[in-house]
């Protein structure tokens, strides 16, 4: 494996940054060099020495040098002393004229007896104080220390698939020691964004570490749970053990302690990598039981989410019973008592001593009755003696106590719907199903109408007086779910708008080490909203339903609008299915179907409901038996959209269920309809052309060049944020990046992109995370809408598992004019015959239940 190449020189100036990749010119010996890498703002200091380690390249025929990281250095003539000096001293009285005179004394050597014998910088300058002059020399010592072990671990990480900014990462966290930890203990990387199981494990091998160690094994039995994709929250403690065993090798495999360990990590920090949590059921389908003989895990974060989700619906739920308040009043009440403390009739003072001189009847000290008798009818007597013959005090005083319980009913913000206006029977009973909780669900089919529905309730709502306009939050999973959202209020004359639950919960940071995004709106900090009204529910997974309860004040009421027939959200779980099925909230499901809605709507009622389904008025089936011949009849279809006017490329959309080995998978027919759709030419080294339709594949942040006010962006480093499933349009290639146009809300941005890499993903065939998307699978299309769907119904083998009746039903409801169903109507029919949406493995419903269970015990305990 090559060792990286070295370079040294003075960083002259930045010309251009784009998050942390920065390009700028270093004067290496007389020559000027341009040079770029990753950099935090103003880590390299104009004018200051630098050795880079990257390698050479070309840039439009100019000489460059890409660096994956870089140390402060020196040079050993007098200038580049006395600069690493100025450097090393900044902020504790070492400035150019005391360095000249270290150099002037000591030579090339004075950096190194300043780090050994600090003290000598008192010799040289008289304000210097014996702390500061120690505080440089453990500078210099870091500096040296922390330079030999960027270069170690620089060395160690080269050309092993880590991203490059690793080395430097892992300096900033672990110092000097980064490369002794990384050798100690590889995995210790997988803190770092990118660095995942398999490019650590590779390197623990490398170094020689034992394959059968338990944190190793421990790690693969979380791997096998972690990279599972199949959308389970919990898997079957067997996949886990026999995974471990694969990895390891049967004879020296230890899954069950493997899998103890990494359920001890998780009950300590559920959040970290490698964390498991499991629970246990009476039978595959029964009730949680302790003792239950079926074992099932799931990575820690994930059992973490679910838990939490269930505790904070079932809390809100709580929220909604009537709550018991005590009344008090003031009485007054009489009691005696026997004194405790006496005092001297003539001074005052309490009486202490174990004697008491009693005169005419009142009680004096042995020093005051001297002062008043000659003892002539004194009596003495012992204290305790005196206080006995004593009368009982008559003590009042005046208590709050309690009067009796007042029950006082919860006070609900949703309006009757017997007084909303401009709904049918139909609509009105279903949304008192559902309005019975402060949590509701309001479900429904395309055609039924929950879009009115919802408007109709929020227009009541702001008529109730009970809410204002501010006092409403509408959020949707994508952009254009919210914009179609917005449209279909105001269509009703309801004057709010929605936004994404990203933007709603407002985007934070990245977490570097661990991945994922923050919210500015959590369990700390909720949001000031009374009501919460969320579209399109059956997309959000657990985590991102979790953190929109986190998000939730107390007293605030919800109400997920959704289609629980459509296909399950692209992440873990199935939430709004739980929440349905647990039958502790409030649900209504919309079935009527309003007159003239078109064969679509029909068609998927009837997939709905398992019911035979047929072509309409806006559904064509289209039978061709071959994929070539699907082709064709696809390029047909697309043609004659145009023919009558529409966009071939974004009022068109083509659904496939994989993304390869099928010919009618996503990769290949990306390249038809390229072909077909973009006269553009091919441009080298980039996977697109101008004018491609093209979508994001993970959340992340971008430059952005321009965006209107609505787009969520973090004004400290101009970026803005871009959700997984989003839609772009590509307006400039560049040798390293290109720039893509973005609705809902409107933005242009900036994607860095990286060298085309081994792998199947597409990530790694285009460096970046963005893919053609004139074909696009149904689980990306998800939240949206389009003129013309042509839904390709493949019978390659694969395609028939992923293929269910949700997968049809939530394809033929994406089309707006005309939905094609492009292939044989037998195996569509096969198709409605798998029911998928059951299948997630989950316990949220379980936990909502229990939870549930719990707050009712209390109230009768």
């Amino acid at each position: 494996m090559a060792k990286l190449e070295e370079i040294e020189g003075v960083f002259r100036k930045q010309y251009t940054r784009r998050g942390e990749w920065m390009a700028g010119v270093i004067t290496a010996g007389e020559d000027d060099l341009p040079v770029n890498g990753d950099a935090d703002d103003e880590e390299l200091s104009v004018g200051h020495r630098y050795r880079f380690y990257g390698r050479y390249t070309e840039y439009r025929g100019e000489k460059q040098f890409k660096f994956q990281t870089f140390v402060p250095a020196r040079a050993h003539d007098r200038d580049g002393v006395i600069e690493y000096l100025i450097l090393a001293g900044r902020g504790n009285h070492l400035g150019k004229a005391t360095a000249a005179k270290l150099w002037d004394a000591f030579g090339s050597d004075a950096v190194r007896i300043v780090r050994e014998t600090p003290e000598e910088l008192l010799r040289f300058s008289n304000g210097m104080t014996r702390e500061q002059a120690a505080t440089i020399g453990s500078i210099l010592t870091a500096k040296k220390a922390t330079e030999d072990a960027t270069i170690e671990l620089t060395n160690l990480l080269t050309g092993r698939g880590l991203p490059k900014t690793t080395a430097r990462k892992a300096i900033k966290k672990w110092g000097n020691k980064a490369a002794e930890i990384v050798r100690k203990d590889p995995f210790s990387l997988m803190a770092f964004r990118g660095c995942g199981f398999k490019l650590c494990d590779a390197l623990w091998i490398h170094l020689g570490h034992r394959p059968d160690r338990l944190k190793r094994q421990a790690l693969c039995a979380w791997h096998s749970v972690a990279s599972d994709n199949s959308g389970h929250t919990w898997i079957p403690i067997e996949h886990v053990i026999q995974s471990v065993r694969q990895n390891i090798g049967s004879a020296k495999a230890r899954p069950i302690a493997a899998i103890k360990l990494a359920i001890r990590l998780g009950k300590m920090h559920p959040e970290h990598y490698g964390s498991l949590s499991s629970i246990k059921t009476v039978g595959t389908d029964g009730p949680i039981d302790p003792n239950g003989n079926r074992v099932w895990i799931a990575e820690g974060k994930k059992a973490a989410a679910e838990s939490d989700l269930a505790e904070m619906v079932a809390a809100a739920l709580a929220e909604a019973k009537p709550s018991t308040i005590t009344e008090y009043e003031d009485r007054t009440i009489t009691w005696e008592e026997a004194a405790t403390a006496f005092q001297c009739a003539r001074c005052g003072r309490e009486l202490t001593a174990p004697m008491v001189h009693v005169w005419n009847g009142k009680p004096f000290g042995p020093t005051c009755i001297q002062t008043i008798s000659d003892g002539t009818d004194v009596d003495v007597v012992p204290l305790v003696d005196y206080a006995a013959g004593l009368p009982l005090q008559v003590k009042t005083a005046i208590q709050s106590m309690p009067r009796g319980n007042v029950v006082v009913p919860s006070r609900s913000l949703w309006p009757n719907p017997a007084t909303i206006d401009g709904i049918d029977d139909h609509q009105r009973e279903k949304l008192t199903d559902a309005l019975v909780s402060r949590v509701a669900i309001l479900g429904g089919s395309p055609g039924t109408g929950k879009t009115y529905a919802t408007a109709m309730l929020i227009r009541a709502l702001l008529r109730s007086g009970k809410v204002g306009p501010d006092d409403i939050a509408i959020g949707a999973p994508t952009g254009k779910a919210a914009v179609r959202l917005t449209e279909a209020l105001q269509a009703a004359g309801v004057n709010l708008r929605a936004r994404t639950w990203h933007s709603l919960l407002g985007v934070g940071q990245s977490d570097e080490e661990q991945g994922g995004w923050s919210f500015l709106y959590n369990e700390k900090n909720p949001w000031p909203f009374r009501v919460i009204i969320g579209d399109e529910s059956s997309m959000l997974d657990t985590a991102l339903m979790r953190s929109v309860f986190a998000a939730r004040p107390r007293g605030c009421h919800v109400l997920l609008v959704g289609d629980v027939h459509q296909l399950p959200p692209v992440g873990t779980g199935a939430p709004l299915r739980d929440m349905i099925n647990s039958q502790c909230i409030g649900y209504g499901e919309l079935t009527e179907i309003k007159r003239n809605s078109g064969g679509i709507v029909e068609a998927c009622a009837a997939i709905r409901d398992g019911k035979p389904w047929g072509p309409g008025d806006n559904l064509i089936i289209d039978e061709a038996t071959t994929p070539a011949k699907q082709i064709e009849r696809m390029l047909h279809h697309i043609n004659e959209a145009e023919a009558n006017g529409l966009d071939p490329v974004w009022d068109t959309q083509v659904i496939v269920a994989v993304n390869d080995r099928s010919p009618l998978g996503r990769k290949p027919i990306n390249q038809i309809l390229q072909a077909e759709l973009n006269s553009n030419p091919e441009i080298k080294g980039s996977p697109f052309r101008l004018g491609d339709k093209i979508v994001c594949t993970k959340n992340g942040k971008y430059t952005a060049i321009d965006r209107d006010e609505e787009a969520n962006r973090d004004d400290d480093d101009n970026q803005v944020y871009v959700a997984n499933g989003e839609l772009g349009k590509v307006i400039a290639i560049e040798p390293k990046s290109f720039v893509v146009s973005l609705t809902s809300p409107q933005r242009v941005i900036r994607v860095p992109r990286g060298k085309p890499s081994a792998g199947d993903s597409d990530e790694a065939a285009s460096g970046c995370s963005w893919e053609l998307a004139y074909g696009m699978t149904c689980h990306k299309l998800q939240g949206s809408e389009v003129a013309i769907c042509i839904v390709l119904v493949d019978e390659y083998p694969g395609a028939r598992m992923v293929c269910s009746r949700e997968w049809l039903y939530t394809g033929l409801s994406r089309a707006k004019v005309r939905c094609i169903s492009l292939g044989k109507k037998s195996t569509a029919d096969a198709m409605c015959r798998r029911v998928a949406i059951g299948k997630r493995k989950t316990f949220l419903r379980e936990l909502l239940q229990l939870n549930s269970t719990e707050d009712l015990l209390k109230e009768f305990a």
